[in-house]
């Protein structure tokens, strides 16, 4: 027996499935929309993070280190967490017009084989690239911009320019010696610009003072900042105010003096035995120091195991 197919029922089949259809389409597409913003967001947290170790991964690396460049001494010191671990000799700007600024900065960018641009005339009239005429050596290591100029380390054509007051503000070093350097330091490492007048140091059992000239007129030399530094840095010294005197009247170049020997902590105080008829235990409280306190009057150390006094002595 053979049954017909209602057109009513063939419609309304008809219908359901394009109704179907329509509910997959959207279905699907919904998917992918959820699927498109997953991927989106995948994206941005890549991003993100790739972002974060731009940053880090200079930080972790520079690990402490920091440029110190100054400027009467003409010298930069690379130092970790405050110790030092080289000096280079360097030369700097050449007047107050064109000072090498004190402050503190970081190097902004690094570049092997810079080109060199003469700094007062149009970009591009006059230009350097790479090889032994370059006045800017092997390296650039940029580290402050300011009003058009540009500051950095970098190498240079005249090596016996180094140790002086030369450049229009940039810091000079040997070829060799910025080649070191460069690769030492990142993006990001501090670089502190610094004008100090002068510098303690030791020979032996001396404290030495070191006077460096003022070739900016930026900084005088004070006897009372000198002597604060030597009392700060060797409290037991014995300071020679004559010869800090004479290194503050003869500062217009660089020179050393002794100007402090450095003093035992019993300095100034004799040795005598505590009375043989006292024992240990029964010594005066005012054989003993409060903690911390050395050799103070009337007070007394213990020296490999035994107990010594020591007083004033006549001279």
């Amino acid at each position: 027996m053979k049954i017909k197919s209602s057109p009513q029922l063939i419609k309304k089949s008809t219908k359901n499935e394009m109704n179907k259809k329509k509910t997959d389409f959207f279905s699907i597409n919904k998917i992918s929309f959820k699927r498109s913003n997953i991927k989106r967001a995948l994206i941005a947290f890549l991003l993100c993070i790739l972002f974060a170790l731009s940053i880090l991964i200079p930080a972790l690396a520079n690990d402490g280190l920091q440029i110190n460049i100054d400027v009467p001494s003409r010298t930069l010191q690379l130092t970790r967490h405050g110790y030092l671990i080289k000096e280079f000799p360097v030369g700097v700007g050449n007047s107050k017009a064109n000072m090498t600024p004190p402050g503190l900065y970081s190097v902004s960018k690094k570049i092997i084989n810079p080109v060199w641009e003469h700094p007062y005339k149009a970009p591009g009239e006059s230009r350097i690239g790479s090889g032994q005429k370059n006045p800017l050596g092997t390296r650039w290591i940029g580290f402050y911009a300011k009003g058009g100029g540009v500051f950095g380390v970098h190498g240079t054509n005249e090596p016996s320019s180094i140790g002086h007051f030369v450049s229009h503000g940039c810091v000079r070093m040997f070829n060799e010696n910025v080649e070191e350097l460069f690769e030492l330091v990142e993006v990001g490492t501090p670089v502190r610009v610094t004008y100090n007048r002068f510098r303690l140091g030791t020979n032996g059992n001396t404290t030495t003072l070191e006077i460096f000239p003022d070739p900016y007129h930026y900084s005088s030399l004070k006897e009372e900042e000198i002597i604060k530094k030597i009392r700060e840095t060797e409290p037991l010294s014995s300071i020679d105010y004559e010869m800090i005197k004479k290194a503050i009247s003869e500062a217009s170049e660089s020179a050393i003096y002794e100007v402090a020997v450095k003093r035992s902590p019993y300095a100034g105080y004799e040795y005598q035995s505590p009375p043989l008829n006292q024992q240990m235990n029964q010594l005066p409280n005012n054989y003993f120091p409060q903690p911390g306190i050395v050799g103070i009057p009337n007070g007394s150390q213990i020296i490999n195991g035994g107990p010594r006094i020591y007083r004033p002595s006549a001279y």
